[in-house]
């Protein structure tokens, strides 16, 4: 039984040194499902809730973590195999529906992901995308944020398992405006 994705040597979050970095920001990461996004050149794009996704200013997003302590972790990539242009991957935000239309965060992500490292992600979850890099060697650093009562052993952090099922019920009610509690691992089936 697969238990989540394991993050090994993890580091604090170092916020100046992350606005400089290619990378994915996952964040409300003791939620099912976290939310995730791609960071690049201090900016950071991501599939809005309600709206086309936009990017954004990473140190405000930042902030935001701060000041709500959101457990969030940082993933740095590796050099792609072709430098992200802003253009396409604008473009790959802009193709996406908003999550109230029955998008995911995950999708731009993905999207970007192959278009510029050339790793193809069949899984159509968050575990999947990170096996997928960690298989590839893209994966560099890990930071992490927030995570006082998370960590496991001092020097790791795992994403708990979930299914798609537990996906499109937190988005059903996400969308629908009611709060939906977070389910403990043993309510979510595999």
């Amino acid at each position: 039984m697969k238990t989540g994705f394991t993050f090994d040597s993890i580091a604090p979050m170092q916020f100046e040194l992350i606005r400089h970095l290619t990378g994915l920001l996952l964040t409300h990461t003791d939620r099912v499902p976290p939310h995730i996004g791609f960071c690049q050149n201090g900016i950071y794009y991501s599939l809005s809730n309600i709206e086309q996704a936009r990017p954004q200013n990473l140190q405000a997003v930042i902030r935001l973590i701060e000041r709500k302590k959101i457990p969030s972790v940082f993933v740095q990539l590796d050099y792609p195999v072709f430098r992200p242009s802003t253009e396409i991957i604008e473009n790959i935000l802009r193709l996406a529906p908003p999550i109230i239309a029955g998008g995911s965060c995950l999708a731009p992500v993905k999207g970007i992901v192959e278009e510029f490292w050339g790793v193809q992600v069949r899984h159509p979850l968050i575990h999947g995308l990170l096996d997928c890099l960690k298989e590839a060697s893209i994966i560099q650093k890990v930071w992490v944020t927030q995570f006082d009562n998370c960590l496991e052993n001092g020097n790791s952090y795992t994403i708990p398992f979930y299914n798609e099922q537990a996906v499109k019920e937190h988005l059903r009610h996400f969308i629908s405006g009611r709060a939906l509690p977070l389910p403990s691992l043993s309510q979510i089936s595999y």
